[in-house]
């Protein structure tokens, strides 16, 4: 899993307070906890991550995939 926000950006939106080794093992910590909370409150990833999906292909004349957005199929 990726964090989903950089320690540069969290900082700049913390008005560039200057940060401690401490400060900024926290704050990683803190980064990480929260790029995973949300990911799993979405029930997604926001990473470009590779799925399979089998279908058998009769349920529907649409295919409804289970991840998205979608950027390549293999096959």
């Amino acid at each position: 899993m990726a964090n989903l926000i950089s320690r540069a950006r969290a900082l700049y939106n913390l008005n560039h307070l200057a940060a401690s080794a401490a400060d900024t093992a926290a704050l990683d910590a803190l980064i990480a906890a929260v790029s995973a909370a949300v990911e799993r409150h979405c029930r997604r990833t926001f990473t470009m991550t590779t799925h399979d999906e089998v279908h058998d292909g009769r349920a529907q004349p649409e295919l409804v995939l289970g991840h998205f957005p979608l950027l390549s199929v293999e096959r």
